[in-house]
């Protein structure tokens, strides 16, 4: 008979080292976007599958997965998109152009805390 401890082996080294790899290029910010994007794909796919067409329900949840992960994955060169974003992630970007078109206001990072800086300051 063969007891438990002669089916015991040692874990390769490399095994641990593959995970710094798919963490690479798979971060916690890219799969919160997947799981995210993923939701409304899931929904479009119950109600094609509802109608007979489940193929198409999978390949728009499959897209909207991968514009999520494209989205928060792709960084804008800074030398070619110096006055536009350049080094910054496209979602950014994106999320900033539609603040701009919405309310017509520029967005300027902590300006709350420098308005009330010099009102106090007056006061």
């Amino acid at each position: 008979m063969n007891s438990v401890n002669s089916l015991e082996h040692d874990t390769p080294g490399d095994l641990l080292k593959n995970e710094e790899k798919w963490f690479k290029y798979l971060s916690v910010k890219n799969l919160v976007a997947i799981c995210i994007a993923s939701i409304p794909g899931l929904a479009l796919f119950f109600i094609l599958r509802g109608f007979g067409h489940p193929l198409i329900g999978v390949l728009i949840w499959v897209l909207f997965g991968l514009a999520a992960y494209l989205l928060t994955t792709i960084i804008l060169p800074p030398e070619t998109y110096a006055y536009t974003g350049g080094g910054q992630y496209l979602y950014v970007v994106l999320i900033r152009k539609i603040y701009r078109r919405l309310t017509r206001q520029t967005y300027i990072k902590n300006l709350d805390l420098f308005t009330t800086k010099k009102e106090e300051e007056e006061g």
